[in-house]
């Protein structure tokens, strides 16, 4: 009896040691957006109707075009603010339950126009029913990533 209890604590504690099932990691790619909204909003689009919605009240432009039977659009809009605020995105992860993107805000260091333009970003995502959240860290410095304002 001994010898069994040994063998089955031998086999259970790498797996205690991993710490349980590990993030699925989605693959993302950025949407050039230009949503103007008045206050900061997290939005998630799963329909092309919810979309192009999103553009007639908020919109700039025509939406991007995005096949929304392969994907769904999930986008950080901080509402007013400066040109200098840029993002950059490092990972989308299926964590608890929930789809979380990873980005990070940067804020340059550098002169800017002094101009309102509204902060953002956006990314297409594998259609899936899960919540999305965003989890963004603050930085002073120049973004790595494309995601800018727009005005």
């Amino acid at each position: 009896m001994k010898r069994q209890t040994t063998l089955a604590l031998t086999l259970a504690l790498p797996l205690l040691a991993c710490g349980g099932d590990s993030d699925e990691t989605l693959s993302f790619s950025l949407v050039s957006t230009c949503l103007q909204y008045q206050q900061p909003a997290m939005r998630v689009f799963r329909t092309e109707a919810e979309w192009q919605a999103a553009y007639r009240e908020n919109g700039r432009g025509p939406a991007p075009a995005v096949d929304f039977g392969q994907v769904i659009v999930a986008g950080q809009f901080d509402g007013p603010g400066s040109a200098c605020t840029t993002f950059s995105v490092e990972e989308a992860v299926v964590r608890d339950g929930s789809i979380v993107v990873a980005a990070t805000r940067h804020q340059s260091t550098q002169p800017c126009i002094a101009i309102v333009a509204y902060p953002q970003v956006a990314v297409q995502l594998p259609r899936r029913d899960e919540p999305v959240r965003f989890e963004i860290r603050e930085v002073r410095g120049e973004s790595t990533g494309p995601a800018r304002a727009c005005s």
